[in-house]
């Protein structure tokens, strides 16, 4: 299977060749007033396979292009294309607007000390085509006047000001794409809750009024819309705030669910449980004949996977019958 692209592609060794004219022989640490900061990145985007951007302490994320797409290693999970689009575009685009000092001595006012020393955190972010490392910076401190990014290249001596503020998170929750499962609450036909400490209960659509309404009300309560629509949007535009690695532990016990049925004929059940300050959920999506793609695309990135979710989405999927209904007493 071909690898996905950024701008269309040429074969790797004509790429390179590309990139070593654009360097016009200059040192692949040497910065120069005016130019490209990464001239050689800029002809080979189409060909990255690998990112790694290291932070504080134990900070780290690498960004790996399969075949299936970019992923974020240390989740094994699909990670936001854009974010790495715009990354690499960025590198490539920057430019040196001033040669800064070549003293070690003076590197940490600047943050651009050798990555893991010093007192000043910084970043070091690498870039690789294949095998071959093509690209490796130290990001140091931001510049107020002029705005931009204090830098180094690797192997190289002298620091450099770019023209522009350069933003690389080593937090590998901040690439993952997000996006879970997107459904209306009008293609809800059916919702079966099972909280985990509290009683089970359905919601469905009446036939006539095309309302989801609470089965099985006693003469003295009254249904609370307000929570029976929260109950209906926890399909709609569901996102992770992070996921479990796939050799992650989680719960045997203690899970709340709710089993919606779709107008289409799939089923879409929502677990959902809390694990030291975390809210945790599970999906188990099976489509129908007719489902849509994308309802097909989530049941795939989903199957056997934990994620954190946000908070209102989790007490949504969670709420007690006791809060669905008011007392004509009360």
């Amino acid at each position: 299977m071909k690898k996905p692209t950024f701008f269309g592609g040429l074969a790797l060794a004509a790429l390179l060749v590309l990139a070593a004219v654009a360097l016009n022989d200059r040192h692949p640490g040497a910065v120069e007033d005016g130019a490209r900061l990464l001239p050689q990145l800029e002809t080979t985007l189409n060909e990255v396979t690998r990112i790694r951007i290291q932070g504080a302490g134990d900070d780290q994320v690498t960004l790996l292009r399969e075949e299936s797409g970019w992923q974020v290693g240390e989740r094994s999970y699909p990670a936001d294309v854009g974010d790495i689009r715009e990354l690499l575009i960025s590198l490539s685009e920057a430019t040196v607007l001033e040669e800064k000092t070549s003293n070690p001595a003076l590197y940490e006012r600047l943050g651009v000390q050798d990555y893991g020393t010093g007192e000043t955190d910084n970043k070091q972010i690498l870039i690789w085509a294949g095998d071959a490392q093509i690209a490796g910076v130290v990001l140091g401190k931001t510049a107020s006047q002029p705005r931009g990014s204090y830098v180094r290249l690797i192997g190289g001596e002298a620091s450099a000001l770019a023209d522009r503020v350069l933003v690389a998170s080593a937090d590998a929750t901040q690439w993952l794409s997000t996006a879970l499962i997107n459904v209306a609450p009008d293609q809800v036909e059916q919702v079966d809750v099972t909280p985990s400490n509290s009683e089970s209960y359905r919601l469905q659509r009446d036939e006539e009024t095309r309302e989801l309404v609470l089965n099985g009300l006693g003469e003295a309560e009254t249904a609370k819309g307000a929570n029976i629509a929260r109950v209906s949007r926890v399909l709609q535009n569901l996102r992770l705030e992070d996921v479990l690695p796939p050799d992650a532990s989680a719960p045997d016990t203690g899970w709340s669910s709710a089993v919606y049925v779709l107008s289409d004929g799939s089923t879409v059940t929502v677990e959902a449980i809390e694990q030291d300050e975390r809210k945790l959920a599970r999906l188990n999506i099976a489509a129908s004949e007719t489902a849509s793609d994308e309802l097909r695309a989530a049941a795939e990135r989903t199957r056997d996977r934990v994620f954190e979710i946000q908070g209102y989405k989790y007490n949504d999927v969670t709420l007690a019958r006791s809060l669905m209904v008011e007392s004509g007493d009360a």
